[in-house]
């Protein structure tokens, strides 16, 4: 059950049948009220579009318009992939085990810490630690070669030859 389901069933709310067609007093004939016959999507409806007062004038009103659509549509297929997931049991639902939902936040809060320690040049060897934090494994600091002249850099520099020409 989709969560919409649930909230209609949860206020008794029924489904209503909608008219496909909505008559349009501009052009004097029936539309479709949705999909590809649709005012919204007529490229006529709107040949002149307002430009807002606080909008850059030389900012494209088709391109924006364009563009919102686009946002609407992406965050509308992503809310109902996650609603399909929640009704087929893959995910927790948000308002169904908050226990779960908690524990997973705080894994989530784990890991960025980690991350955010082992970001620094110490590793988090000076960072402050928090009440009850267990130690953190990190990998080890990456050594560099040393910037003065030294006998090691010459065998460097003839391996690297070496490898070069193929011997």
């Amino acid at each position: 059950m989709t969560r919409w389901e649930r909230f209609a069933k949860a206020k008794g709310i029924q489904k209503k049948r909608k008219t496909r067609a909505k008559f349009d007093e501009d052009t004097g004939e029936w539309r479709s009220t949705y999909g590809s016959g649709s005012k919204k999507n007529d490229d006529l409806s709107d040949w002149i579009l307002e430009v807002p007062k606080n909008a850059d004038p030389y900012e494209d009103q088709y391109e924006k318009k364009q563009l919102e659509k686009a946002e609407k549509l992406s965050k509308n297929k992503k809310q109902q992939a996650r609603n399909e997931a929640e009704s087929a049991g893959t995910i927790p639902s948000r308002k169904s085990n908050p226990a779960v939902l908690k524990a997973q936040k705080k894994k989530e809060v784990e890991k960025q810490l980690v991350v955010s320690k082992s970001s620094t040049a110490s590793l988090g060897k000076f960072d402050k630690k928090l009440k009850d934090e267990k130690k953190i494994l990190t990998g080890k600091r990456r050594k560099f070669a040393s910037l003065t002249g030294d006998s090691q850099e010459k065998k460097r520099a003839v391996n690297i030859a070496k490898k070069i020409n193929g011997e």
